[in-house]
């Protein structure tokens, strides 16, 4: 399902990734270890997504394990952004 912050999201992750032509993102994209970002890389996605979105991630979603999913980080901004 896309939601209307994907693109937005998609735009922040891309300005994070350095050395690819193409960025493809599905369920199982992890981060790290598809595109070799760092826990720097990380934060500073979760700090432009805090500050775009005007949110604020909770302590537990920010543990790296978690938010360096894709899936994750729909999930987490669909709580946030989609009221129940």
């Amino acid at each position: 399902m896309n939601y209307y912050f994907e693109e937005k999201l998609r735009k922040i992750i891309t300005s994070c990734i350095k050395g690819f032509d193409i960025v493809e993102f599905n369920e199982t994209t992890d981060l790290i270890s598809d595109f070799g970002l760092d826990s720097l890389d990380i934060m500073q996605i979760v700090v432009q997504l805090e500050t775009e979105f005007n949110i604020e991630l909770e302590d537990d979603d920010l543990y790296i394990e978690t938010i360096s999913s894709y899936k994750n980080l729909v999930c987490i901004l669909k709580k946030l952004l989609i009221p129940v």
